[in-house]
């Protein structure tokens, strides 16, 4: 499991510290100075808004005569993981006041490699640092082009493009013609006026390779998949939505019912992780879409179990919990993590797969065991199930249904929930060696995907808390060239009791 932590974080320094060092260049500005929102293909399937200014500002950067000043963590990341390309950061750090920072555009064509595209305020010192940095300046057509360490510059006038190299570039602009994909100028609308850190949007069908010609694929023929993320102080806020060809939000309420609450009576208020999602419809169409995406033997297993998926009439949900301490949590098994699964069923299937488990049981010599609490064992531990309230339910602990827990406020409308909570000097916290506990929800409603994470234990912004959990794991996980240096973080408080999440405006 630490492998998996360790690439999870070494994945988020990569794109965290490509997008601190690299964007710098980035810009924008309003229609009535420029056209920047054209350079944008009109056949993009991806499309995005970025405020730079925004995230280096949550990030702990600040701005002195004109240059970007980097965090004292950010700064040791840097050093740390993008050595080989110090000429192009150092060159971008410069120029923070030669570029508009508010806003870039980012745009993807086909299988091309993404192009940035940013308006320069000051091209003589623009020009003159991007030559310095490149060593000379090129003429492309009527375009001026600097080659740094992995990747290229383009610029004409006031504008520039940035990406991995002219060569693509120049296919990017190549691909700007013909007709548009439906629903673009709805999604520019939204790209131009995002007011938000980030805002992406996907053409979902033209993204989809080989995607079956069925129903629900037609339901997504054209649509576009919107994301936003928003920076309020030590939270981040997440929102997706799909919205179809005239800019209308798609509605999922017919496939997926609303979470039922009942659940919630039998998961511990310890619980770390939570997962619950509401009955769905025509689970028969929508996995015809998605089996081919599954390797072989995986669709072979699904098969199997599709007759009983198919019966699922309610509420399913998955909840884990810690039961052990230190290092031991590091590995997940029956031991170490208690979890109790649930699934609402008709009466007569529950009851018959209540039967069928009893008489598997007996055939492999169990003895059988109480009626009220049935068990069985798995590898030594025993795993209780039964009927409780509807729900075929199996747990590694006696079932229960007296457990209170504060997920009713997350649940209560949702029609699917994903939730994560390590408290701050948690025995989970300290497994995994990192510095901060933390918290994320995902939330499921009828129109939209929202989403918000937290570092428990510090009240900074949250890309600063980011930054500083990542020094601090790179110094626990050290490669040859181990960091030193001790990080602090004046936001720190070890007196701290764990404040009330509240949701992302």
């Amino acid at each position: 499991m630490k492998s998996l932590i360790k690439q999870f974080v070494l994945g988020t320094v990569t794109t965290i510290i490509a997008v601190t060092s690299f964007s710098f260049l980035f810009s924008s500005c309003s229609k009535e100075e420029c056209n920047l929102i054209d350079n944008i293909p009109v056949n993009s399937k991806v499309i995005a808004s970025v405020n730079i200014d925004m995230i280096l500002k949550n990030a702990g950067c600040q701005f002195k005569d004109g240059t970007i000043m980097l965090s004292n963590d950010l700064t040791i990341l840097r050093d740390r993981y993008f050595q080989d390309r110090a000429t192009a950061a150092n060159m971008i750090l410069l120029t923070a006041s030669t570029v508009d920072l508010k806003k870039v555009f980012v745009y993807q064509v086909d299988d091309l490699d993404p192009v940035l595209t940013f308006k320069i305020k000051n091209k003589e010192v623009f020009t003159a640092l991007a030559t310095g940095a490149a060593g000379e300046m090129e003429t492309v057509d009527k375009y001026d082009l600097f080659k740094l360490e992995g990747c290229a510059i383009m610029t004409k006038d006031d504008f520039g493009w940035l990406s991995t190299s002219a060569e693509n570039i120049e296919k990017s602009f190549a691909k700007n013609g013909g007709k548009k994909i439906e629903g673009f100028n709805n999604v520019i609308d939204l790209i131009e006026t995002s007011d938000k850190a980030v805002t992406v949007a996907v053409n979902l069908h033209k993204s989809i390779d080989a995607a079956p010609e069925n129903g629900v694929v037609q339901q997504f023929k054209n649509a576009w998949i919107i994301s936003d993320a928003t920076l309020s102080n030590n939270i981040l806020g997440l929102s997706f939505k799909t919205i179809d060809k005239s800019g209308k939000a798609l509605d999922i309420s017919p496939y997926i019912g609303e979470i039922d609450s009942d659940f919630l009576r039998y998961t511990p208020g310890n619980t770390q992780l939570l997962f619950a999602l509401g009955s769905v419809a025509g689970i028969d169409e929508l996995y015809t879409t998605i089996r081919t995406a599954f390797a072989p033997e995986t669709r072979e297993t699904i098969d199997q179990f599709l007759p009983y998926i198919k019966e699922i009439d309610g509420t399913t949900s998955v909840a884990i919990n810690p039961v052990a301490t230190g290092n031991s949590l590091t590995d997940f098994s029956l031991d170490t993590w208690d979890a109790t699964i649930m699934t609402h069923l008709p009466q007569q299937s529950v009851d018959g797969i209540v039967t069928m488990i009893r008489h598997l049981g007996t055939l492999t010599g169990q003895e059988p065991s109480d009626d009220e609490q049935p068990s069985f064992n798995v590898g030594g531990k025993e795993v209780f199930y039964g009927n409780h309230d509807g729900y075929l339910a199996f747990s590694t602990r006696p079932i229960s249904a007296n457990y209170n827990n504060s997920f009713t406020t997350d649940v209560l409308g949702s029609r699917a929930v994903f939730m994560l909570d390590i408290p701050y000097k948690s025995e989970t916290m300290k497994a995994f060696d990192l510095p901060y506990g933390f918290y994320m929800s995902l939330r499921l409603e009828n129109t939209s995907l929202t989403g918000r994470l937290k570092f428990n234990g510090t009240n900074a912004p949250f890309l600063s808390a980011l930054a500083s959990a990542m020094v601090s794991y790179a110094r626990a996980n050290p490669l040859p060239d181990i960091v030193t240096e001790t990080v602090t973080d004046e936001y720190h408080d070890d007196s701290m009791i764990e404040d009330e999440l509240q949701p992302v405006e």
